[in-house]
């Protein structure tokens, strides 16, 4: 059960209230306890404790984050810290208790888990308090966002109640009982690896690129990154954009988003011309499927809109779709469709396309920011000869 209808479920929330919710949730980012923090309709304490019974893992209260030892924080390189978003706070023998944001990622865990040599505990944590804590001990910076939400749960009181010395004696007793690991984890295995790796590990891969046909595709992620940077206007930024995801996806759609409305901003793979027609993000059904979700991989669920956009665009329905959102400062930019045609899964990686998307949305931020200097230069160009004329007189 997702956490909007849980918290249904327990009458804490109304229907009318989640789904304003997941609309604010859908432009502005961030997961669905973020908002519900922001609209008050809930506490840190019932999102924590419901967070956990939905991962199945004990919830990581702000008190277990006072005065962690920097020889436990030293265990967890920060590096992976900033990709995983998990913290450690506790540490016995060779296990490692860590709060996540989610704690179901294996991957993370058995990332963590290596790199550490301990057998690995995910605790669950509101975001905000994550990013809160990454800061402070890792200085990864947080957006303001994430600190207005922290600073009202800290004025409320939300924080539990803690003694000098840390964690309360209802914390430290929770954290004493919590070491037995949750039966997801049985995939990784009881014991920790013989080794662990360097603190700071090996700098990561470059992206390998390959065509859907197994070619070489048209650049590298940084050859892309370099064409996004040299960009002087959307088009040339959608055009460098389809060119790359083209090797990885069969079929791609680039949906440009301003303010509440969505628009097909450039295709890779439809047979049909790109229709024109503005979408809206908070009722469109396509757009649904990110409700409570950071991205959506899976299959294109049948509704009459959705068949109806497939069909505008000539498009087989797929086997199995990619939708990946991309915010920058708190603000929905980019949305990118991608498939494999009607008989393929998708082979690319979630994991390498993500930060495609990122780049994209910071792409046109910063082609908004050219266009804002060169405007004032403009201006200032503009004013000079007047002012001088002002200084003669």
């Amino acid at each position: 059960m997702k956490l909007g209808e849980r918290f249904i479920q327990q009458g804490l929330l109304t229907p009318a209230q989640l789904e304003a919710a997941l609309k604010a949730q859908l432009i502005f980012g961030g997961h669905l306890g973020t908002v519900l923090l922001e609209f008050g309709h809930v506490d840190e304490h019932t999102l924590g404790k419901t967070l956990g019974k939905i991962f199945n893992v004990d919830y990581a209260p702000p008190g277990l984050f006072t005065d962690i030892p920097k020889t436990i924080l030293d265990l967890v390189p920060k590096r992976l810290v900033e990709k995983h978003h998990a913290v450690p706070f506790d540490k016995r023998d060779r296990h490692l208790a860590v709060a996540m944001i989610d704690p179901k990622d294996l991957q993370a865990i058995d990332e963590i888990s290596f790199a550490t040599g301990h057998t690995i505990h995910p605790w669950v944590a509101p975001e905000a308090r994550i990013f809160q804590v990454m800061e402070r001990y890792y200085d990864l910076p947080r957006r303001h966002r994430y600190i207005s939400v922290c600073q009202t749960l800290d004025a409320a009181g939300a924080a539990a109640a803690k003694g000098p010395g840390g964690p309360s004696e209802r914390e430290r007793a929770v954290l004493d009982s919590a070491y037995a690991p949750p039966p997801y984890l049985a995939a990784l295995g009881s014991s920790p690896p013989d080794a662990a790796a360097d603190a700071e590990g090996p700098p990561p891969a470059p992206l390998s690129i390959t065509g859907i046909d197994g070619e070489a595709g048209p650049g590298t992620e940084t050859q892309l990154s370099d064409s996004l940077c040299r960009s002087e206007g959307a088009s040339e930024i959608a055009e460098a954009a389809v060119q790359f995801l083209s090797s990885r996806l069969k079929r791609s759609i680039l949906f440009l988003v301003r303010g509440d409305t969505a628009t097909v901003w450039r295709t890779h793979g439809p047979a049909q011309s790109t229709p024109t027609a503005l979408l809206p993000l908070t009722s469109e059904p396509l757009f649904a499927l990110l409700h409570e979700r950071d991205h959506y991989q899976g299959p294109l669920p049948a509704h009459p809109r959705i068949e109806q956009m497939m069909a505008t665009f000539g498009m087989k329905p797929p086997r199995e779709i990619v939708l990946l959102p991309g915010y920058l400062d708190d603000r929905l930019l980019v949305i990118v469709y991608g498939d494999s045609g009607p008989d393929a899964a998708i082979a690319a990686e979630v994991g390498d396309l993500r930060p495609i998307v990122t780049k994209i949305a910071c792409a046109l931020h910063l082609v908004a920011l050219k266009r804002r200097i060169r405007s004032t230069a403009e201006a200032a160009e503009a004013a000079a000869p007047s002012q001088l004329a002002a200084k003669a007189a």
